[in-house]
């Protein structure tokens, strides 16, 4: 049984006033439900509690030993006439109390008794369309198991949840990983730079020492010219020797000799003989290395008699890159000023100016 406390009118006191079956476990499940939702959070079981307990309160009320009257309290007699509510199971009389008289009774005993239902639990069913039975908390605790299914369900996905906040953690790692990289980068090219600037500055010094400059470089190189200007001094240097594949140098060199008239050279001759490196259009030419700085003069003299057995054949001295291109010059200033002939001999430059006829 449930009872609330009411003020009794016009009296000032309270009385105790049993609460309807229906409102009762309405009561009971409104107040299971506000505890529902936080307990679905917190731990489901225990709404599974209040459902339980509401299966045992419903099963007590319909197995109270002593039946009385709802409304009137008094004991229900045996001689079965009185209505019974098809839904809260209490007893009412016939007459006010149920809203039922004797002779209606009468006339439908039988199918009024299996489809009555009291004015309270009518009230309620308008009200919430459903009235809580039993059966109903069956069918509620059914569903709280379907929502602790469905929580067990989402395990997996929380799961998951945790591997992806690992995860987050690992490509945190990463990009602090990457950072560390970019900062070693950017020191690393700060420092490239700084060494493409220095070489820069130290090519500009080189530049501007190689260029002559300064008195006392531009003089060590005119003495280096000068030493390996002397150091070719026995070098001949052969022009239009045409050239053919698998060639003997030594035999041509000797035809040449032959055709000037001049001693036919032997191994002890010769220091050593090649060609140079092939220019585009040109034969490439034929360094010649005498032992002796007399026989290659005695070469230098016969070249008179080139004109006439070899007209494609010239003899020079053999000069450094440095004095190759001071010759070109001399000879285009020479022919500028009215030089007639500009040459060398032994590294040394040659003029001759034009006659002039009067």
């Amino acid at each position: 049984m449930w009872y609330i406390g009411t003020d009794a009118p016009g009296t000032g006191t309270r009385q105790r006033q049993q609460l309807h079956p229906a409102d009762s476990k309405r009561f009971l499940f409104d107040f299971a439900g506000w505890l529902f939702y936080p307990a679905v959070i917190l731990n489901i079981s225990c709404t599974l509690y209040f459902a339980a307990a509401a299966s045992a309160i419903g099963a007590n009320m319909s197995t109270d030993p002593e039946l009385q009257y709802l409304v009137c309290q008094d004991v229900v007699p045996q001689d079965g006439k009185y209505l019974t509510c098809t839904k809260c199971d209490y007893a009412y009389h016939l007459g006010k109390c149920s809203g039922v008289s004797a002779p209606s009774f009468r006339n439908r005993s039988e199918s009024l008794k299996a489809t009555w239902i009291c004015a309270t639990c009518e009230t309620a069913e308008r009200k919430s369309g459903v009235v809580a039975t039993q059966s109903e908390s069956s069918s509620f605790a059914a569903q709280l198991q379907t929502l602790n299914d469905n929580v067990a369900s989402l395990l997996p996905i929380i799961g998951k949840v945790n591997a992806l906040s690992e995860l987050l953690v690992t490509v945190g790692n990463i990009e602090t990983s990457i950072k560390f990289l970019s900062e070693k980068y950017d020191s690393v090219l700060t420092k490239v730079e700084k060494q493409d600037s220095d070489i820069a500055a130290l090519k500009k010094r080189v530049d501007r020492f190689e260029s002559g400059t300064s008195p006392a470089i531009r003089q060590i190189r005119l003495d280096l010219n000068e030493m390996e200007q002397y150091s070719r001094r026995q070098n001949l240097e052969i022009l239009g020797l045409a050239k053919e594949e698998y060639e003997d140098l030594f035999e041509k060199v000797n035809t040449v000799a032959r055709e000037l008239e001049l001693p036919e050279l032997t191994m002890s001759d010769i220091d050593e003989m090649h060609r140079l490196p092939q220019r585009p259009g040109k034969e490439p030419a034929v360094i010649v290395r005498f032992t002796s700085v007399l026989l290659k003069k005695k070469w230098m003299e016969a070249r008179s008699r080139l004109r006439a057995k070899e007209p494609d054949m010239r003899f020079f001295d053999n000069l450094t890159p440095w004095n190759k291109r001071l010759l070109w010059l001399a000879r285009a200033r020479a022919e500028e000023v009215g030089y007639r002939f500009a040459w060398q001999n032994n590294g040394h430059f040659w003029f001759e100016r034009m006659k002039v006829i009067r």
